[in-house]
């Protein structure tokens, strides 16, 4: 049935509002996501790859099978791309104003001197120098005076000072950077514009199929299941960022599952044939088990009814998908040639992660058969128990049944009624028992499952942000990353990073030796390009063939070669000689074999990587096995943190809605990989903690080591936790005495984080230095998005006012949202969202319980 629960036109207009609210919100946060990482994972490269796919695709140049699902091309070519819809790109802003010469102000250069030091600098410096005295070496051996003047022409090019000067750097790179990716860093280009429709795309598109979601879970449940069941869609939705998120994917989700719901509702069958044929253009593969699906619910029952157009119907359905592909492949792009072989099962036989999730998927599918059939079985025998253990106000009855007649003795009648009562109340004993007993063991079953689904949803984000955050900037991600472990281990890292020295401890001395293994199909694919000539098969040779045509590679040797003679000119002036030795050296480099063979250049480049740039491509290093420890660490925490937050929603909400609050939070978590934010997790789980000591009212000492464990990770959320004491309790004393105790206590809460950071900074890392300015208020005043996110979370508590009154713990506590925010805009960036989730934490019970209330459900605490 549909929209079970509720009661009329108006209830269910309300419910769909609520259920499309959410669904917008959800979807911006997963588009977001897709943006700040997958679109940004190999710099400007992402963008400048898809503009030319695009292109070529319109052109219908492209390779199969990606030019076959042409619909999404066209939908973004003659719609999306011009729906003016602005999306936050904080790495492509980044970017821009670096290659601004008004963007390079006192704090950027103080940024860039910390995490690029000069002593790191005059070590690269050195290097290049031996490698091009190798080089030329190699060229001259005994020609003494060219050598020298091959020396003196290099030198004269001053590269050091670029190595030295960043920003001079930048600035030559912004001057001389190619037109092709100019246009990708400009907001006004309309290439900006094209890869903007993207993301409006894959918005549009991913809201629709929430929607389809709720309204497919609404034909089987009520509308409030329906809606933790769109939560945990959305929560498994990182799940496709493993690849590059291609823009079919969410267009095909969309047909799949209104065919789906269409086909419950009994909808027309020109409909589902339009959303057939619009599949087509998306994914065949996928539309063609749609069709299945309609044959094996829709068949049986027609053939019993001898409605033999509903079959034919049916084979329509299977059959368009099937003739769509013979037609786009043999007819209208029959130039397409496939970049990789399209028989894989070589491949997926060997490659273990192939076997995981297939299983796993499908696994679902016999998990919820058994469960369904659980559920009926459990429906019959609860009906059986009420049968037999049901009963009436028992009758006291005398010989084979008949009723005492009037006028019997006094003591047998009081007797009797005694014997009814002794017999009401046992009975009502043992129900209270079966019920207690019930209830012990649905905790206990339910333990279990919570875990489970903990483990799962945990795995899924921590492995988007594996093959997203820990694999943005190729390499350079995880060099950083490892890099600045080894630095916070040492004590020389920069502020406020090195006061959180906690996580990257408990990765040194546990984590990094838990060899749980984490799949990054595309770090692993580029470390083998560079360090295993056993990759090259014609296979991968045909996929680079595919991404990076010899046309596109050729046109770029003949313009390198063009500003290398006009470079060379430039250098040697009118002398001949020095002219033609240096343009004798750089063709004798054979260079354009490096473009035009791209397997050359990128297994040379793997083979000449510094040390401590090769131990991050290598897979294999003992520094991988550091950066697989904050991997390891994050999942942890992450399923600590999904534990407390169902522990606490459980003071205010029924389990169910203490499942939906952590689906929705897991939903949002993916606004954190905005930027790295690896203590993200860390901290939420202690700062939970400590809201469930204070709520349960548990022992202050443990508290307060949950405070100190928590500052380690990040000082500025914990000493929040003082206020939520101090409000929490002030009400609940009333003596002098009781009240100067809790004083005492918020005191003692407060000082043990802000006396931590004082030790830190004063005696433990006393150089460490901060990378930007302390106080951020004049760059938050002048940045819309330092003023967007801290509204929204403020505006949380507004909309729901009437929940927060209801609940004793949040009338009492929630002023601290009002300082937390206000600290936040003043010595912080907020736009990071990562430095709001303790209010969302704190808030998600509030929002749930005041969402659910749109809903005719009791979700009162149980």
């Amino acid at each position: 049935m549909c929209f079970e629960g509720t009661t009329n036109d108006r209830s269910k207009k309300k419910v769909f509002l609520v259920v499309l609210f959410i669904a917008i919100v959800l979807s911006y946060i997963f588009t977001s996501m897709i943006l700040w990482t997958t679109e940004s994972r190999f710099l400007t490269i992402s963008r400048y790859s898809k503009v030319m796919r695009h292109r070529e695709a319109i052109d219908g140049k492209s390779f199969a099978p990606d030019q076959y699902r042409f619909g999404s091309y066209y939908l973004v070519e003659y719609i999306f791309k011009h729906i003016p819809l602005r999306w936050y790109d904080v790495f492509n802003d980044i970017v821009a104003e670096g290659l601004d010469p008004t963007g390079w102000g006192e704090g950027t250069e103080k940024s860039v001197e910390l995490f690029f030091p000069e002593e790191d600098r005059a070590v690269i410096i050195k290097e290049i120098e031996s490698t091009i005295d190798r080089i030329i070496d190699s060229f001259s051996p005994n020609n003494l005076l060219l050598r020298n003047m091959l020396k003196a022409a290099i030198d004269s090019f001053g590269w050091q000072e670029y190595i030295n000067d960043i920003e001079k750097t930048t600035m030559l790179i912004g001057k001389n950077i190619p037109g092709e990716f100019k246009v990708l860093i400009e907001k006004d280009s309309a290439e900006s514009a094209l890869v903007n429709g993207y993301v409006t795309f894959r918005f549009f598109f991913t809201a629709t199929t929430l929607l389809l979601v709720f309204l497919l879970c609404a034909q089987f449940t009520d509308a409030l299941t329906s809606l933790l069941g769109m939560s945990l869609f959305a929560a498994l939705l990182p799940m496709v960022a493993q690849d590059f998120m291609q823009a079919e994917t969410m267009l095909s989700a969309t047909v799949f599952a209104g065919f789906l719901v269409a086909l419950l509702k009994n909808k027309s069958y020109l409909l589902l044939l339009l959303l057939v044929l619009l599949g087509c253009t998306a994914r065949t593969d996928q539309t063609l088990f749609a069709g299945v699906i309609y044959l094996l619910y829709k068949v049986p029952g027609a053939i019993k009814r001898r409605k033999w157009l509903s079959l034919l119907a049916g084979l329509s359905l299977v059959l368009i998908p099937l003739v769509a592909t013979l037609l786009l492949s043999e007819v209208i792009y029959a130039g397409s040639e496939y970049y990789l072989d399209f028989i894989q099962l070589e491949y997926n036989l060997n490659h273990p992660w192939a076997w995981i999730y297939p299983p796993d998927i499908s696994g679902h599918s016999f998990g919820l058969q058994s469960d369904d059939q659980e559920h009926r079985f459990l429906q019959k025998n609860l009906a059986l128990g009420s049968a037999i253990h049901g009963y009436e106000l028992p009758v006291c009855k005398t010989g084979r049944g008949q009723t005492p007649p009037a006028g019997i003795d006094i003591q047998r009648s009081i007797r009797c009624r005694r014997r009814k009562r002794s017999t009401l109340s046992f009975r009502l004993r043992q129900r209270q028992k079966r019920r207690r007993l019930m209830n012990d063991r649905k905790k206990f079953s339910s333990v279990p499952l919570l875990l489970i689904v903990a483990t799962i949803l945990s795995y899924i984000f921590t492995s988007m942000t594996v093959w997203s955050t820990d694999g943005k900037y190729l390499f350079l991600s995880r060099y950083l990353r490892i890099n600045q472990h080894e630095r916070v281990i040492s004590g020389e890292n920069f502020a406020p990073d090195q006061y959180r020295f906690g996580s990257y401890y408990l990765v040194e001395y546990f984590f990094k030796y838990i060899p749980i293994p984490w799949l990054d199909e595309n770090t692993s694919e580029v470390s083998k390009m560079l360090l295993s000539t056993e990759y090259w098969t014609d296979e991968a040779r045909g996929m680079v063939e595919a991404y990076f045509p010899l046309q596109e590679r050729e046109r770029i040797v003949s313009d390198l070669e063009m500003t290398i003679n006009e470079a060379i000119d430039r250098i040697a002036g009118k002398s001949i000689l020095l002219q033609n030795a240096l343009k004798a050296m750089v063709s004798s480099l054979n260079w354009q074999t490096y473009i035009t063979e791209p397997a050359s250049t990128l297994l040379l480049l793997g083979e000449n990587l510094p040390d401590d740039l090769r131990v991050a491509v290598d897979l294999t290093s003992e520094d991988n096995r550091t950066l697989n420890g904050h991997i390891t660490a994050r999942f942890f925490f992450n399923i600590l943190t999904i534990l407390l937050l169902y522990a606490f929603g459980r003071h205010f909400l029924t389990p169910a809605m203490s499942l939906f609050s952590v689906l929705l939070f897991q939903s949002i978590m993916p606004l954190t990989t905005m930027y790295f934010g690896w203590e993200t997790f860390h901290a939420s789980a202690l700062f939970l903690a400590g809201l469930l000591l204070i709520i349960e009212r548990r022992s202050f000492i443990t508290l307060c080591m949950v405070i100190l464990l928590g500052s380690t990770f990040r000082a500025d959320h914990m000493v929040f936790l003082s206020l939520i004491l101090f409000g929490f309790n002030y009400e609940r004393y009333s003596g002098k005495s009781e009240k100067f105790l809790l004083y005492l206590k918020a005191l003692a809460t407060f000082a043990i984080p802000v006396v931590f950071t004082l030790l830190s900074s004063r005696l433990l890392y006393p150089q460490a230095k901060y990378s930007v300015d302390l106080v951020q208020l004049g760059y938050n005043l002048n940045y819309p998005w330092s003023w967007i996110f801290p509204l929204l979370f403020l505006s949380i508590p507004l909309i729901f006012y009437d929940s927060i009154g209801e609940e004793d713990f949040f009338r009492k506590t929630w002023f601290w949202i009002v300082p937390f925010v206000a600290m936040n805009f003043i010595v912080a960036r907020p736009a990071e969202v990562r430095l709001l989730i303790p209010v969302l934490i704190y808030t998600i019970p509030i929002a749930v319980k005041g969402l659910s209330k749109f809903f005719p459900v009791d979700v009162s605490k149980a």
